[in-house]
């Protein structure tokens, strides 16, 4: 596996496994699967590139881009991992740590000391990934149903 970064001008680079992890999120998203169905890449990708500064670190085997991770910084200086996706097949292998490691090295370069990750309903395998990282439940935001 090899390992890089992306420039944020080459972020739709990223854009075909945003839209796997999408559909991940469609399947696992229960009452909200509405929410997800409607997200789109262009709108997540000016969500991303307003007001935050990215890093964006990319895996892959040196013609495609299997994974990815991006690391955000908004303009109160709160960081955030906003989003990590890694192809089913390379996941348990140590891709996904490295990714996220690398997102986080970023960040204590630059200084952040406050740090969230976001877990959707429905994606609670997630939780155990990050918490080998050191992320732990600070709060649990409910939501009323749509309808």
């Amino acid at each position: 596996m090899e390992y890089g970064r992306i420039e944020t001008t080459d972020i739709d680079l990223i854009a075909h496994l945003w839209e796997k992890q999408r559909l991940h999120h469609v399947e696992r998203a229960g009452v909200f699967r509405g929410v997800f169905e409607k997200l789109d890449w262009e709108k997540r990708k000016r969500e991303l590139l307003d007001n935050n500064k990215l890093e964006i670190v990319t895996a892959g085997n040196g013609t495609e881009i299997n994974g990815y991770c991006v690391a955000a910084i908004d303009g109160m200086g709160m960081g955030e991992i906003e989003s990590l996706y890694l192809e089913p097949g390379l996941r348990g292998k140590g891709a996904g740590a490295e990714l996220l490691r690398r997102g986080l090295e970023w960040l204590d370069k630059e200084g952040v000391k406050d740090i969230k990750i976001i877990v959707a309903a429905g994606n609670e395998e997630a939780l155990a990934f990050y918490e080998k990282a050191g992320f732990v439940p600070r709060a649990y935001v409910l939501k009323r149903k749509p309808g």
